[in-house]
């Protein structure tokens, strides 16, 4: 989110304040506050504190005002934010076209020396040029972005979202949309209804509240930016593998794969009866769309029933998407290409890695189905439903 709204920012066209942004899961609010209202919540937060003026509030303890969830992150006070900031949380902009985007005066990107550097050693040991990233600057501050998102990042509202049942999502749905018809349509694209079972019910929420706050967002900053920047310069990424620390797919998988810095826990390892070293495994593989690895898989040390509820990530798999992100977020930031651009770059399930097609994007995200229920409903709206249901019914 704070990425995303530093690239939105007036300061960003005139000063930017970095190169190139990595986007993971954008998590947004498409509305904030203006000075009013803003100012408003800030009386009830200074109630809330007890204190009665801002000299006292900057004395509150900075942990006691980030435990606070009601602050917002900034305010739509007519400076922080550049003019057509709302277009890019639109499905539909009309700002500018795509001859005024191509028509941008492009600068050369400035390298450091430890840039130019690594560069150079990146191309000696390959024996090939490097491939850069072509036009890494625009005039208007325009940063090469990778983005994307994980399969369950709704995972983050896990305890609040599990709290439902289905009559009180209905009715709450259909307060907040105000419309039968649309209301209905978003139930029935995800199979939710006041007779859904409470076994079923929670799924089903994490799948909408997902589309809804961050895989949608994410689809709708990722074109915004690619057509600002003229068609290029945007990669795009789906993170579905399962988190090595729980064993299933959730919203912080991807920072524990790309810092590496969660261990795993002891594998309990049966030798194959053939062999009795430890199985080697032949690390060189093709990134293409019919992949097909077959993956010693290793147990954690559980029952056979909870083998068959919970699919564990073993080592192979892990150090295989553990090395890919690493590989390609350090070489974007050496200015070079990650991947193709009209490719998609998948990470997982069970340690698939490689560049995709956009059918297989399809595959991965609901977008048929984002073009038929969300869109109709706008992003404003989409975001107050992902928000109401990750709050909980409470």
């Amino acid at each position: 989110m704070d990425i995303v709204y530093q690239l939105l920012s007036a300061a960003n066209q005139v000063r930017p304040l970095f190169s190139r942004a990595i986007i993971q899961s954008a998590i947004i609010e498409s509305y904030l506050p203006n000075v009013a209202r803003a100012g408003c919540h800030l009386s009830r937060i200074q109630s809330a504190l007890h204190v009665s003026s801002v000299d006292e509030l900057r004395t509150i303890d900075v942990k006691k005002l980030v435990e606070m969830r009601s602050l917002h992150r900034v305010i739509d006070d007519g400076e922080f934010f550049r003019k057509d900031w709302h277009e890019y949380f639109n499905h539909n902009p009309s700002s500018r076209t795509e001859k005024e985007s191509a028509s941008l005066k492009l600068v050369p990107p400035r390298r450091s020396s430890r840039s130019r550097s690594r560069l150079r050693e990146l191309r000696s040991t390959s024996g090939a040029p490097t491939p850069l990233i072509p036009n890494l600057q625009a005039l208007n501050s325009l940063q090469p972005l990778i983005i994307g998102d994980c399969c369950s990042d709704s995972m983050l509202w896990s305890s609040p979202i599990s709290t439902w049942t289905g009559p009180a999502v209905v009715r709450r749905l259909k307060a907040c949309i105000q419309s039968l018809n649309k209301a209905n349509n978003l139930l029935r694209a995800f199979e939710i209804s006041s007779c859904t079972p409470d076994e079923e019910l929670p799924e089903r929420l994490f799948e909408l509240v997902n589309d809804a706050r961050v895989a949608w967002p994410a689809e709708i900053i990722a074109r915004n930016a690619k057509r600002e920047r003229g068609g290029h310069n945007v990669w795009r990424y789906v993170f579905d593998q399962e988190g090595p620390s729980r064993g299933v797919p959730h919203h912080e998988a991807d920072l524990i794969y790309l810092f590496d810095n969660v261990p795993l826990p002891k594998i309990k390892s049966t030798p194959s009866p053939s062999t009795t070293d430890e199985c080697c495994y032949d690390c060189s593989f093709d990134d293409v769309d019919d992949e097909e690895t077959d993956i010693e898989r290793r147990s954690w040390g559980l029952t056979s029933e909870e083998e068959w509820e919970t699919y564990i990530v073993d080592q192979f798999s892990y150090a295989r998407v553990r090395d890919t992100i690493q590989e390609k977020w350090i070489a974007f930031a050496n200015g070079e290409a990650p991947w193709n651009e009209d490719k998609v770059f998948v990470f997982g399930p069970e340690g698939e890695t490689g560049e995709r097609s956009k059918s297989i994007f399809e595959g991965r995200r609901r977008r048929q189905l984002w073009e038929e229920v969300f869109e109709p409903l706008g992003m404003q709206l989409v975001q107050k439903v992902g928000v109401e249901l990750s709050r909980g019914p409470s």
